[in-house]
């Protein structure tokens, strides 16, 4: 037989990559980095953008071309395209990879990789793994562009805590709502009869809602969504308002932003 192996790869700073990287890591009090493939999959990479970002580490498709299937580079791999110089495992590619791929796969394929993710993290809230297919998919679909699950949590991770558990950020409260004399808070409180009169809880019916309050008061989006999403979410964070508050429903908005007055701080 004759044996032939791919460039040693190397970190993006010329160094070899290395299991103890995680050691050097948290010695140096740093988050470690992803080193075994465990590691990406906790967190929030897709196989096939790790598996295409990795064939492509010593080794070129040829004709300018990186997003490949697993498939395709069966059918395409030849020794003879694998390079001499050592390879570099560059993490910012590999998001953009794992960006274009979250983009690209089918749905059901985006919820089967998102259940994983969360099955391996058990420090995610009970709510979200024990959520149901169709609100996942929701959810993945109003949080589209993320580059890896991790920011799926954070954008929409506050669907998935009770009303009550609903921290609020410091920093939120002081831009959004106590800015101007409370300007935050007077628009949550006119926005409370109004969202009591609303039947129709869709999107098109709460962003039409939500576009006549900013043309009758001359007010930009900000000035009436962040208010909102600041009550419902604790931060400034969340997909699109409309959906955001489709997804909460209207007994948990409500609740959510009485609450947010009631624990209100000049």
């Amino acid at each position: 037989p004759k044996y032939a192996h791919l460039p040693v790869i190397f970190n993006i700073d010329g160094s070899k990559m290395s299991k103890r990287d995680k050691e050097k890591a948290i010695a140096r009090g740093e988050m470690p980095p992803e080193i075994n493939v465990h590691d990406f999959r906790a967190a929030g990479y897709l196989p096939e953008a790790v598996l295409n970002f990795i064939s492509l580490l010593g080794w070129s498709v040829g004709a300018d071309r990186e997003q490949i299937s697993l498939n395709e580079t069966i059918e395409l791999f030849s020794i003879d395209r694998i390079g001499k110089t050592n390879a570099k495992f560059d993490r910012e590619k590999l998001l953009s990879f794992n960006t274009d791929w979250a983009t690209k796969l089918s749905g059901e394929r985006l919820l089967e990789a998102f259940k994983d993710f969360i099955q391996v993290n058990e420090n995610l809230p009970t709510a979200l793994r024990q959520a149901k297919d169709s609100l996942l998919s929701q959810v993945l679909a109003v949080c589209a562009g993320f580059r890896t699950f991790p920011d799926v949590i954070n954008k929409a991770g506050f669907l998935f805590v009770t009303d009550d558990e609903i921290e609020y950020d410091a920093k939120a409260r002081k831009k959004v709502l106590q800015k101007n004399n409370g300007e935050g808070y007077a628009m949550r409180e006119k926005l409370i009869p109004l969202f009591e009169a609303t039947r129709d809880w869709t999107t098109s019916t709460l962003e039409a809602l939500i576009e006549r309050i900013c043309n009758e008061g001359q007010l930009k989006m900000g000035k009436v969504a962040q208010p909102i999403r600041v009550a419902v979410s604790g931060t400034t964070i969340s997909p699109s308002i409309h959906d955001t508050l489709v997804l909460l429903g209207k007994k948990s908005t409500l609740h959510r932003i009485r609450r947010c007055i009631d624990q209100r701080q000049v």
